[in-house]
């Protein structure tokens, strides 16, 4: 039986699932749309790719490394919408009820995590797929790694990385 593991950039879910989703709330009129939207996309990718193992990372809303390395790290990214807020925790308890190994790490984002991951567990399986929307993961496809972006339902290997991106995977650090 051949292993798979899916590893979930949550936060691309979580964020995409908010922007793509009008506002809906429960009966007591907290916002759940991004929870909805994780909960649909989540479902979708276990049923559509059936892994062997999945993994969540999360990012922990702190300062990173890299913030001591820049200070401008990220300083004009906006602000978490406030409708986005609360459902953060309410997404957390979902993927937990889900019985989803998730980690995150003070002073490291999912990114780091996520790239730590394929690079120490390539050789424990026959395939590793990355859901998330952020292209600077492409970095890391090769013959095992793949990109899955959930919202185009597209699998980026290194020959659609190339397509898209005109360079090759390892090369994504050096262009962005």
């Amino acid at each position: 039986m051949s292993k798979k593991l899916i590893i979930v950039d949550v936060s691309s879910f979580i964020f995409r699932a908010f922007y793509a989703i009008r506002t809906l709330t429960s009966p007591d009129g907290v916002p759940i749309n991004a929870v909805h939207g994780v909960w649909n996309m989540m479902f979708k990718l276990l049923s559509v790719y059936n892994p062997t193992h999945i993994l969540i990372a999360r990012d922990t809303g702190g300062k990173t490394f890299r913030h001591e390395m820049y200070d401008d790290y990220k300083a004009n990214r906006t602000e978490v919408p406030e409708d986005l807020i609360p459902q953060f925790p309410i997404i957390y308890e979902l993927i937990d009820k889900m019985n989803i190994a998730s980690v995150s790490r003070a002073g490291f984002e999912a990114d780091d995590i996520i790239g730590s991951a394929c690079v120490q567990w390539k050789e424990y399986f026959d395939e590793i797929l990355i859901a998330t929307g952020d292209k600077d993961l492409m970095q890391f496809v090769d013959e095992k790694v793949k990109i899955v972006d959930t919202m185009k339902d597209k699998i980026y290997d290194r020959d659609a990385v190339f397509e898209k991106m005109r360079v090759w995977p390892e090369q994504i650090v050096d262009y962005l």
